[in-house]
């Protein structure tokens, strides 16, 4: 019984030692592919597009590091760790949109997209504001009608009764 217990532990020191070091090949791997991508999204932010709320970076144990632009398009390092890959997500299908090796082509295309973006989230922002405005006026004639017709309606009585002879002045 006192050969067996330092067997195991020499046997959980083998597997643990193994383990390890898969994980950190495993790491150096996506290390540097994480690495290339944490420089895209500091150049990015650099320009100035960090206001998206979907913009991260993402490291998950066992999958690729991905850079979200937004909720419909990712940066990977694939099929290597030089090689940017901006795909875009639909519905059911991931699509290729860019595979290039530059860091200056992958800037340029992320900066074009996310200004797409941006301009269409302005575009819709100013037809929301156009829109409470145009409540607001709606809301202001409405009152204004209102206010006529019973300040008309009040007059209209008031004749009445004189025509009538019910008012006497």
């Amino acid at each position: 019984m006192g050969v067996e217990l330092p067997r195991i532990q020499e046997d959980v020191r083998q597997a643990r030692d193994a383990e390890s070091a898969h994980l950190e090949a495993a790491l150096k791997i996506d290390g540097a592919k994480y690495l290339r991508l944490a420089r895209l999204r500091d150049v990015l932010r650099d320009r100035g597009f960090n206001e998206n709320e979907y913009f991260d970076l993402k490291l998950l144990p066992g999958t690729e590091p991905q850079l979200w632009l937004d909720l419909g398009h990712c940066v990977t390092m694939q099929p290597d760790a030089g090689t940017y890959r901006l795909s875009v997500h639909g519905v059911e299908t991931i699509e290729p949109a860019l595979e290039t090796t530059s860091l200056d082509e992958i800037v340029a295309a992320c900066s074009k997209l996310l200004a797409r973006g941006i301009l269409q989230m302005s575009r819709r922002d100013t037809v929301a504001n156009q829109g409470d405005n145009v409540a607001t006026s709606n809301r202001a004639t409405l009152l204004y009608v209102w206010f006529t017709g019973v300040v008309t309606g009040i007059a209209a009585l008031t004749i009445y009764a004189i025509i009538m002879k019910k008012l006497w002045f």
